[in-house]
């Protein structure tokens, strides 16, 4: 079962190596990433709708100030969300036992769980 505690782990190591293109990454890593973004999108969504009739109600200067505070770390975390899901998919496709030029495969193939002995690029993430 997904939690969210194993989500932000997840995401937090993935964060951790957005430059580390060698290596591995389990399918549970992958996932739990994944599942991270669509609860961190549904989370924005609900906020910025529910807070949407309060910021109406202050004048256009003060809600203007307001909505960029709001909005700086979310520009922050999605302008550097791109490299880190990059290295993720290269990460998983080294422990499908492919290498980057099967890039277009990895939606076809990232369910499919890994070889649990060494491959060419490390050892086994689940070791």
């Amino acid at each position: 079962m997904l939690r969210l505690k194993d989500s932000l782990i997840s995401n937090n190591k993935s964060l951790k190596k957005s430059f580390v293109y060698e290596g591995r990454a389990s399918r549970e890593e992958y996932f739990l990433f994944i599942y991270f973004q669509i609860v961190f999108v549904i989370f924005n969504l609900i906020l910025i709708t529910l807070t949407s009739p309060i910021l109406n109600l202050l004048p256009p200067n003060v809600k203007n100030i307001i909505l960029i505070i709001l909005s700086l770390p979310l520009v922050v975390y999605y302008v550097g969300l791109p490299f880190a899901y990059a290295s993720l998919c290269v990460r998983r496709l080294h422990d499908l036992g492919m290498g980057l030029k099967s890039c277009y495969m990895l939606p076809i193939v990232s369910h499919k769980m890994g070889s649990k002995e060494p491959n060419a690029w490390g050892e086994s993430p689940r070791a």
